[in-house]
């Protein structure tokens, strides 16, 4: 279980590095999104230090998985460029634009909400669904 929540994490890592690739292909300035991507890791891992929650290694080990993405995408960063000019995007780094944020925005709602648990549980005909309970 740990393990997919660190792969989850580095595939959250990965998607924001190509997004924020794609944009510093315009730029020119290719360093950017190793260092985003690193710093977002090191928030993520410094705000699981900081709660005082049991969900705090979920956070952690999301954080591990930015960390990983952050650092693989610095080692590959200069096999991927031959030259440190800007460049003009193509069309699949438009459709790349969008594509990537709504994976981003896809995953961590789905990720968020797929823990929520629907349950039932009757006593004498008193339904208590959920969190509401009816006080009649």
């Amino acid at each position: 279980m740990y393990y997919l929540t660190i792969l989850i994490g580095a595939f959250l890592g990965l998607s924001l590095f190509i997004f924020l690739f794609i944009i510093a292909k315009k730029t020119g300035l290719y360093y950017l999104p190793p260092l985003i991507t690193f710093l977002i890791a090191v928030s993520i891992l410094v705000y699981s230090l900081w709660i005082e929650d049991v969900g705090r290694i979920d956070y952690g080990l999301l954080g591990i998985g930015f960390l990983v993405a952050a650092v693989g995408s610095t080692l590959l960063l200069p096999a991927k460029l031959k030259t440190w000019e800007k460049r003009t995007w193509t069309k699949v780094d438009v459709i790349g634009l969008f594509v990537f944020p709504c994976i981003i925005a896809l995953s961590i709602t789905l990720f968020t909400n797929i823990d929520v648990d629907d349950w039932m549980i009757e006593e004498e005909d008193n339904p208590v669904i959920g969190d509401s309970v009816d006080p009649s």
